[in-house]
């Protein structure tokens, strides 16, 4: 039986190979390929038998959850409010060398806010693994 090891990718040893198996499989990987020189992007490579047979990259995003505004406040107030926090997160973003912020949303209103600060649309499902369980009403 094959021995299968995850490893990061040397670049010096496999990046080009990388690059070819993703143009190969383009039209199955939705691939972005601007993902492959963010700061904080990692190379994973499978091998088996020290022989590289699946590759992909990893890198951290920030993600806003849900909005909670105040019951009631003016809408002025909230839009305010929704510009600073975008500042607030994108600054965050900018000093971890992250270089995506997610946010999904229904709101109509709120979907035009995002996408005017260069937020755009992705159409493809999430799919969420949660790694920690946690009641966020137990204390």
């Amino acid at each position: 039986m094959k021995k299968f090891e995850a490893k990061v990718l040397d670049p010096q040893k496999h990046g080009q190979k990388y690059i070819d198996w993703l143009r190969a499989a383009e039209d199955i990987n939705l691939v972005d390929w601007k993902t492959l020189q963010y700061p904080s992007a990692l190379h994973i490579a499978v091998e088996a038998e020290d022989e590289p047979v699946l590759i992909t990259t990893v890198h951290p995003v920030i993600v806003i959850e849900a909005l909670a505004p105040k019951p009631g406040v003016d809408p002025r107030t909230e839009a305010v409010a929704l510009k600073k926090l975008y500042e607030a997160v994108r600054a965050l973003a900018e000093q971890r060398g992250i270089a995506e912020i997610h946010f999904q949303c229904e709101d109509p209103t709120l979907a035009k806010f995002i996408l005017g600060r260069g937020f755009v649309e992705s159409k493809p499902t999430l799919y969420k693994l949660r790694l920690l369980e946690v009641d966020p009403l137990k204390k």
